[in-house]
């Protein structure tokens, strides 16, 4: 992705650490969802903790879209 030069002249400095870029979503709710998709092999051990993990991020108040967590599990053999 590029960002255009204002029109007339080179690109400018580019922003302070933590400005918006011009191209980014200006508001949060402007995302409808969120999906987050979880690659497993062989982890019946680790899964629970990262799913709990993750559904405690996903009821954060501040968040204010839906958020879908699908795992992706590929051949194990732990269970």
């Amino acid at each position: 992705m590029s960002v255009r030069p204002p029109e007339g002249g080179p690109p400018g400095p580019p922003a302070p650490y933590g400005a918006p870029a011009p191209y980014a979503p200006r508001a949060a709710h402007a995302l409808a969802a969120l999906a987050v998709v979880v690659p497993a092999h062989d982890e019946e051990a680790l899964l629970p903790h990262a799913l709990a993990a993750l559904r405690r991020a996903a009821r954060h108040p501040a968040l204010p879209v839906r958020v879908r967590v699908v795992v992706v599990a590929d051949a194990c053999a732990d269970a």
